[in-house]
């Protein structure tokens, strides 16, 4: 495997993406940090990342998943949309974000894990994707043995691209999408978010 997710996404804007803001200085100029937006950041030391770039009011429960799996031994980024209503105007997708203290979290970061959400409200699972195949293939394992549902490789949520905010890291990442129904059980289920997030914790322990 080739890890080249530092060097070979030479501009993060080549496709137009279809959010309201192409990127984070778009987005900076609109909205307004500590109202409409806020940043939280965590560098703990850790060589891995848990990252959240539509955390907040944007994909409900990502934040609190976030936090979950970094649990203070490793590095936390959210970006959390805080508004009101109309969050989902917030969210750049995943090639384009280069929130800068994000991009600067990755560069020292040799693995990246993301939090992201889907709207499905019959099927709890999780979609894996992500430019680093092992990890991806060793938290499935792990994973389907706690009785999640998985989805791998993911053919909707493939994440693959180097210029995935996640796949910034020293050697890639892995993308989590959860859909709707499982993110509410997770929150409503402290044991089984424990048991979702030490899972990810066990899996990614190993590199």
């Amino acid at each position: 495997m080739s890890f080249a997710g530092q060097s070979s996404c030479t501009s993060l804007f080549t496709t137009p993406s279809g959010d309201k803001y192409e990127n984070f200085l778009e987005l900076k100029k609109a909205e307004m940090e500590g109202v409409d937006f806020q940043i939280v950041k965590e560098y703990v030391g850790s060589s891995v990342t848990i990252i959240a770039p539509h955390a907040g009011r944007i994909e409900f429960g990502t934040s609190e998943i976030t936090r979950a799996v970094a649990r203070n031994s490793l590095n936390l980024y959210l970006f959390e949309g805080t508004k009101k209503a109309g969050n989902f105007e917030l969210h750049i997708t995943s090639d384009h974000f280069d929130e800068p203290q994000a991009l600067d979290l990755m560069r020292v970061s040799t693995l990246g894990v993301s939090i992201h959400g889907f709207k499905d409200d019959n099927a709890s699972s999780v979609a894996i994707g992500g430019a680093n195949k092992i990890v991806a293939a060793r938290l499935t394992v792990v994973l389907q043995k706690l009785g999640f549902g998985i989805e791998f490789p993911s053919s909707r949520f493939k994440g693959e691209s180097l210029c995935n905010i996640v796949n910034r890291a020293i050697t890639n990442g892995v993308q989590l999408e959860i859909s709707s129904k499982l993110r509410a059980e997770l929150l409503n289920d402290p044991a089984k978010m424990n048991t979702f997030a030490k899972g990810i914790r066990s899996a990614i322990g190993e590199i």
